[in-house]
């Protein structure tokens, strides 16, 4: 989401002190350790973002690690036991098709009635899944979404 990373900031007016570099998978304890990492160097806020099950990994990530926000798009894919929804920390974002085609759409809805506010759940009237919500004609309306609930929460 290079795009997405790059309008953050835009829009906000900070700098990014690091990217992650080309696009790689990455395990859920290696997403709590680099959160750990960033923190150690001073960085005062984390934003995760994640695309199916990235957003899944996003998810879990933020049930064992503290995070100003965690974005989610088409996740979880996978039911998640109400329980672990609850324990997911700092602000979140949802965002799904309602007809995605891999069949998110009612795992987001539940995961969403079991997340502790502050939450905020956005559904699209199409069908893509994960990036090519992107590419939709309601992609723009998605981009603006996650910035402005990623901007919001950034330190002045």
């Amino acid at each position: 989401m290079p795009e997405l990373i790059q309008t953050l900031c835009r829009e906000s007016g900070q700098a990014v002190p690091q990217t992650r570099g080309a696009e790689r998978s990455r395990t859920i304890p290696d997403v709590v350790a680099e959160c750990r990492e960033l923190v150690s160097r001073g960085v005062k806020e984390v934003a995760l973002v994640g695309a199916s099950m990235g957003g899944s990994a996003a998810l879990a990530a933020a049930m064992q690690e503290d995070v100003e926000c965690v974005v989610t798009l088409s996740a979880p894919v996978r039911p998640v036991p109400d329980e672990l929804s609850a324990l997911v920390r700092g602000r979140k974002l949802l965002v799904c098709a309602i007809g995605d085609t891999l069949g998110a759409a009612p795992n987001v809805l539940a995961s969403f009635k079991a997340l502790r506010p502050p939450k905020q759940l956005l559904f699209f009237g199409g069908r893509e899944h994960s990036r090519a919500m992107f590419k939709a004609p309601y992609g723009s309306e998605v981009l603006e979404a996650i910035v402005g609930f990623v901007a919001r929460g950034m330190a002045a």
